[in-house]
């Protein structure tokens, strides 16, 4: 469920916006960071999000990998304490410009921070796209399956990620890009 809500602008305008989801959150409110909102633990930072692909200098290497940062200002001395996550998949992250996507993905275990005296603390929380948290996946070299196809490495890393997904979201030319987790079993 969603347990935060990031608004902003970009400089261009556009009114943006950063959903933070918690795993195992049952509440039913969300707790929008913005300078609007009265009593609020933090908001955004002059550059709320940004984001890179990882550029690797081998062309085969198909894989891509985007990163990038959650830049927050505590206003209230550890009122983001609940933001920081414990596991590299707690939670997850939705970015919008405007109405379209351009980011998904999660937050990692670590928070980087700015103190300047007793200023306010600016965090810097990482994120990595889906992919990146795969990074150095052992995949299982004692049964092996027999045949590799898209559908048994891909079932492998779902399973490997100890992830619970109901819809995995595939990126295609056409046609619907969810794809229900069931249609893999198959493969």
């Amino acid at each position: 469920n969603k347990k935060w809500t990031i608004p902003f602008k970009s400089l261009k305008g556009v009114n943006c916006v950063i959903n933070i989801y918690k795993r195992g959150y049952t509440g039913s409110s969300v707790t929008t960071l913005s300078p609007n909102v009265s009593g609020t633990p933090g908001v955004a930072a002059a550059q709320p999000f940004s984001f890179e692909e990882d550029d690797d200098e081998n062309l085969l290497n198909v894989i891509r990998v985007k990163t990038g940062y959650i830049n927050l200002v505590e206003t209230t001395r550890d009122g983001l304490a609940d933001l920081y996550p414990q596991t590299n998949t707690e939670h997850f992250v939705e970015v919008y410009y405007g109405i379209t996507p351009v980011f998904t993905g999660f937050m990692q275990a670590q928070t980087f921070e700015n103190e300047w005296g007793p200023a306010p603390r600016e965090l810097s929380f990482p994120v990595i796209s889906p992919l990146g948290i795969m990074d150095g996946f052992t995949f299982n070299t004692i049964n092996p399956p027999t045949r590799v196809t898209f559908g048994t490495l891909f079932r492998e890393i779902i399973s490997g990620s100890n992830g619970a997904y109901s819809n995995v979201q595939i990126q295609s030319t056409g046609g619907n890009p969810t794809t229900s987790i069931n249609e893999f079993n198959s493969m």
